[in-house]
C-alpha cells in the first residue's frame, strides 16, 4: 500500500505487506512533539476500525524523508512532528525506534505509540500494537549516529 497525500481516511486495510508513505513539502508538522498533532498536524492515513493485520516494523517506510525534514528545517520547524498513520490499533512487530537520520544536533526517526493522541514513544522493541505511527525530531547536544566517549 502506497500513501502519496494526506488526511486518507479509510474504513480499514487488509491484505498489504508493506505501507510506504511517499511525504511531499505539502505535509504539514507540528513544531514539536508536544503540540497535540491533530491540531497541529495532517496525518497521512487515518484507520477508523482496528486491523487484525500485522505488519513487521521494517516494512512500515517513509519515503522522501530526509527532503521533507530539511524543508521543514528551513521553515524554522526543528523538530517536525507528522503524522503516517494514526487511530486504530495494529500490530506491529520486530519494532524498534528507528533512526532515520541526523542534522546537527538533531535527530530524526520513525516511532510509535499506543497513544491515539501521540503521546509518548514506544520503547520497547518486539511486537508493539500501534495506534500512531510518526516521523519524530529530537533536539540533542552533540547528536551523533555514534556514540563516542566524547560525547557527553
Amino acid at each position: 500500500m502506497q500513501v502519496t497525500s494526506a488526511n486518507n481516511r479509510v474504513k480499514g486495510i487488509y491484505d498489504f505487506k508493506t505501507m510506504e508513505f511517499v511525504l511531499d513539502n505539502s505535509l504539514n508538522a507540528a513544531d514539536s512533539h508536544w503540540s497535540n498533532p491533530h491540531m497541529a498536524a495532517d496525518y497521512m492515513l487515518y484507520l477508523r476500525d482496528n486491523t487484525k493485520q500485522k505488519f513487521d516494523w521494517d516494512q512500515i517506510v517513509a519515503k522522501n524523508y530526509q527532503s521533507w525534514f530539511d524543508t521543514q528545517i528551513v521553515h524554522g520547524y526543528k523538530t517536525p512532528y507528522p503524522n503516517l498513520c494514526v487511530n486504530a490499533a495494529m500490530t506491529a512487530y520486530n519494532y524498534a525506534p528507528t533512526l532515520l537520520y541526523n542534522n546537527d544536533d538533531y535527530e530524526y526517526g520513525k516511532t510509535a505509540t499506543t497513544d491515539p493522541n501521540g503521546a509518548g514513544i514506544e520503547n520497547p522493541t518486539g511486537i508493539c500494537t500501534a495506534r500512531n505511527i510518526r516521523l519524530l525530531g529530537l533536539h540533542y547536544k552533540n547528536a551523533t549516529e555514534t556514540l563516542t566517549a566524547q560525547t557527553p
